[in-house]
């Protein structure tokens, strides 16, 4: 076999040449197909290097990108404990503001007496409510006339929109002082059995909160329990009762 034969290049040792190379004997044509077989197999793993290669850099990429999508990960998480932070924050305060104000209501309303069971007049004004509530004193209270006339009020009027013809509103009387408004209230046990009932004005929401007090007040009453509700909070043996510690 000539010696140039065995420096060609891959390209070179094509199998189109060799089998047109009618010089060459069946052994040296063997060879050289099993040589030219050998370098295909060369250049499939030259290929195959290529595409590791390819590879490799791509996950390398790929591996970039998810330490960058971590990294903003992370500083998502930070902003959303910030933001945690900021909510429970501004939560407070808004809690504190609405216990502020609901605190403002209820000193604008330590005058106010809700009276039930006054009749109603048709077209009743500020000046009747007024005349409604003093004879409602003298004769279910028992006040002289002199006294009734001695007590003074800001106003007094109908609380809400009339609804059932003949069912008399409760009737709201604002008083000058808190000592005339706690005399007046002392008396409440005289209303016992009748159609008539007082009590101290308070905010809607604390209304709700006496409601459910109320039956608890009464079943540790039953226990021989000193109790006491004051507004919104009870008070059981002169200690603050939690509704979540029992």
């Amino acid at each position: 076999m000539p010696k140039t034969l065995s420096k060609r290049t891959r390209e070179q040792l094509s199998s189109s040449e060799l089998d047109e190379n009618a010089a060459f004997t069946s052994a040296d044509r063997e060879m050289l197909q099993g040589i030219a077989q050998q370098l295909k197999k060369l250049d499939i793993l030259d290929e195959l290097k290529a595409d590791v290669a390819d590879l490799k850099q791509s996950v390398e990429f790929n591996n970039a990108q998810i330490r960058e999508m971590e990294k903003e990960q992370g500083l998502l998480k930070e902003q959303v404990v910030g933001l945690s932070l900021v909510t429970t924050s501004l939560k407070n305060e808004n809690e504190k503001l609405k216990a502020a104000v609901l605190e403002l209501r209820c000193r604008s309303m330590r005058d106010n007496l809700l009276i039930m069971g006054i009749d109603e007049t048709k077209g009743e004004t500020y000046s009747a409510a007024e005349t409604l509530v003093r004879t409602f004193l003298r004769e279910q209270l028992g006040f002289t006339e002199e006294a009734s006339k001695k007590i003074q009020m800001e106003r007094a009027h109908r609380l809400g929109q009339r609804k059932e013809p003949g069912k008399p509103r409760p009737m709201i009387v604002k008083f000058t002082s808190s000592k005339s408004k706690d005399e007046i209230l002392s008396l409440s046990k005289k209303l016992k059995g009748t159609r008539f009932f007082m009590t101290n004005q308070y905010p809607g929401e604390v209304v709700e909160k006496r409601r459910k007090l109320i039956p608890i007040m009464n079943s540790f009453r039953e226990k021989g329990q000193k109790v006491r509700l004051v507004t919104d909070k009870l008070y059981v043996n002169g200690e603050l009762y939690r509704r979540d510690e029992q």
